[in-house]
């Protein structure tokens, strides 16, 4: 089965559907924790903010990390092993699905999980439909409708980042530094910082060559590329985490909290505890994203 891209076709049958909510919230598990082998009755999101897992699901076996969403469907059955490592949280929602005639995609078709990018749609709706069902505000139920529409729209599609801008035209030698500086954060667990001189070396040139590459395909040379990205990872955490930012700063390859801080600073015109003030308050605070969001959306490619 393809779980990375999914041909909707006439997604009219949106504005027909609705749901029936189950249990939802947010669950936390301590390191070593487990969800037994079950059988689901239901449909089951669940979006995962902290820790790891394996996911055993109806006989495959899948690595979920930060940032990856699952949907499981009734009759499937499935286990969870949490990290043995550290808390892992994630918001869950169970529900039904009323068709009222509409026809949907057939379920052989669905995707099992998907890899958003960096800046999703997912966790601040899945953080609205939580509001939504707890608190029960004025026009609670249709909005709790309005976003469960857009969740499984967006994870049917894939189309579930804010941004794509992706450019397919940068020079080859520019493509595989940033192919390896990433495939090397996947293996090594944290976005470490590069060197001119290594980034260089990936790229099978000098120095001087890869600068005016970079600086000719994105305005900016090699190492505060690099830089970026590891901001931009960054913020996608203290945005949908409760980590530390001590924490996030080691994530991110920074060697102490007030050097990322700066750095972060310099960038966003705001301290990281600020930008998460502000962003959980609902306000804007400003992204500088680099102009290739197949690179700033490398979670989307398993991160």
């Amino acid at each position: 089965m393809d779980l990375t891209r999914n041909n909707l076709g006439d997604a009219g049958w949106a504005d027909h559907i609705a749901f029936r909510f189950g249990m939802h919230g947010l669950a936390v598990y301590p390191p070593g924790g487990a969800i037994e082998p079950r059988t689901l009755r239901d449909y089951e999101f669940v979006y995962l903010l902290d820790g790891s897992a394996a996911w055993r699901v109806d006989g495959s076996l899948q690595r979920i990390r930060p940032g990856m969403v699952t949907l499981m469907r009734p009759g499937m059955r499935e286990a969870w092993d949490f990290d043995r490592q550290r808390q892992s949280r994630h918001h869950f929602i169970h529900f039904q699905i009323d068709r009222h005639g509409a026809r949907l995609p057939a379920q052989a078709s669905w995707p099992l999980l998907r890899v958003p990018p960096v800046d999703n749609l997912f966790g601040p709706l899945f953080a609205h439909l939580a509001q939504c069902l707890v608190h029960r505000g004025a026009w609670w139920e249709a909005r709790a409708q309005a976003a469960m529409r857009l969740i499984l729209l967006a994870f049917l599609s894939g189309e579930d980042g804010f941004i794509r801008d992706d450019n397919p035209d940068l020079p080859v030698t520019v493509q595989r530094v940033l192919d390896q500086v990433l495939r090397s954060w996947e293996a090594d667990g944290r976005c470490r910082a590069w060197s001119l001189t290594d980034l260089a070396r990936l790229g099978g040139c000098s120095p001087g060559h890869l600068g005016r590459l970079f600086k000719g395909a994105l305005g900016v040379g090699p190492v505060l590329a690099v830089r970026r990205l590891r901001l931009e990872r960054a913020a996608a955490l203290i945005t949908s985490s409760d980590l530390p930012l001590a924490e996030i700063a080691r994530r991110s390859g920074f060697r102490s909290a007030f050097h990322f801080s700066r750095c972060f600073r310099h960038l966003h015109r705001l301290t990281p505890s600020a930008f998460r003030k502000r962003k959980r308050a609902g306000l804007n605070a400003t992204h500088h994203l680099l102009a290739f969001s197949r690179w700033t959306s490398w979670a989307r490619d398993g991160y």
